[in-house]
């Protein structure tokens, strides 16, 4: 990727995306003309002169700080100014709480994490997350999501799933008594649900699990742990001028509140796929208050200020979502709907003020609660 930062206020160039010159930047006749100078011919687009490009290369191997299989950490008062990859990253933990902490670049500098500012993956109990600053990443402030695995061969009481991304093989997701729940990659609606009483690793990608219950799974089906997902509370933190989105949830319960988001894509994403990333996470209940979102979606990524992107086949009357509930929020000056959103079984909306038309793209919703201010304010 090459991305274009603003010369002056060190955010995204207003419209670009992850390829600014249009193409990747390897498909272009280039030249070396000096020491440390390469003149590149024929790009589609030409970056601003005074403006940066940052050139994302290479693989995110090292975070900055990395917990595996922890209880109760506590992250206080830390500052991240330069890291290769992610800038916190927990996994399998139980009960982590983020204060005080900041991912940004050092004085002068445009890019800070080379990843995400925070990353938890297949954790239990709560996550907390207060008065932070992230601004300057690579990737997104925050993303907490379970994965997928694949149902490689199956038969009654056994099946061997599969890890079919490559960021996440070779976890250790599963032990005795955890609840699993099987569905169809598409619609990634519930079907079979059973508890593991053993997991056998057969290598990093493959892993045999014995059931209790006398199932049988179907192959080319994913299925999911019910056991690792954390509540999540996000409040009184700034997230601003970063590449891509805000926050990514993908966890049962949630409570975003209180917080400053200045994002080049949507601010929040409820998003999970069976097919490509393979995490997991379906929300049962959201509550998303006293929020401000100031000149969001700027740029290219995602669809929407707070979006909840529709499955690949949704499904009558059966929805991925729980209750998402939008409150007391303020919108300004923002380049996009406010609301972009299908298969959610109930949407709350209301108390929320902007200083333009406030616009919900939604569709596939069971029940709606939606009070949109008459009066627009600035």
């Amino acid at each position: 990727c090459n991305i274009e930062f603003n010369g002056e206020t060190h955010e995204i160039e207003y419209g670009t995306g992850d390829q600014t010159a249009g193409i990747p930047l390897y498909q272009l006749k280039k030249e070396k003309i000096g020491a440390n100078t390469v003149r590149f011919y024929d790009a589609p687009r030409i970056p601003k002169l005074g403006n940066v490009l940052a050139l994302m290369i290479g693989r995110r191997h090292v975070a900055g700080l990395f917990f595996d299989g922890c209880e109760d950490v506590k992250i206080e008062n830390v500052t991240i100014n330069s890291c290769v990859g992610i800038g916190i990253m927990a996994q399998r933990c139980r009960n982590i709480t983020v204060s005080g902490c900041s991912v940004t670049s050092a004085d002068g500098k445009y890019v800070s994490s080379g990843a995400d500012a925070t990353h938890f993956v297949g954790c239990m109990g709560k996550i907390i997350v207060q008065v932070c600053l992230f601004e300057h990443m690579l990737d997104d402030a925050l993303n907490v999501h379970g994965i997928y695995l694949k149902v490689h061969h199956s038969k009654e009481k056994k099946a061997i799933v599969k890890f079919c991304n490559s960021a996440s093989t070779g976890l250790k997701l599963f032990k005795r008594g955890d609840r699993i729940c099987e569905m169809d990659s598409r619609t990634l609606l519930p079907e079979t649900e059973a508890t593991v009483l053993e997991a056998k690793k057969i290598n990093n990608e493959l892993i045999e699990l014995t059931f209790k219950e006398p199932v049988k799974l179907s192959e080319g089906n994913v299925i999911e742990n019910l056991t690792t997902y954390p509540e999540l509370i996000l409040r009184s933190s700034v997230i601003q001028n970063n590449r891509a989105r805000g926050v990514l949830i993908a966890t049962k319960h949630c409570v975003i509140e209180d917080c400053d988001f200045h994002t080049s894509g949507s601010a929040i994403l409820l998003e999970c796929d069976g097919r490509f990333w393979y995490e997991s996470g379906a929300v049962k209940n959201i509550i998303i208050k006293n929020n401000r979102f100031f000149g969001c979606k700027y740029a290219t990524w995602e669809s929407g200020i707070i979006s909840v992107p529709q499955r690949a086949i949704p499904a009558k009357n059966r929805y991925y979502h729980g209750t998402v509930s939008i409150i007391g929020n303020t919108f300004n000056l923002c380049y996009d709907d406010v609301v972009y959103a299908g298969n959610i079984a109930e949407l709350v909306y209301k108390d929320n003020v902007s200083d333009i038309e406030q616009v919900l793209n939604i569709a596939n919703i069971g029940k709606t609660d939606i009070q949109l201010e008459t009066t627009l304010k600035k």
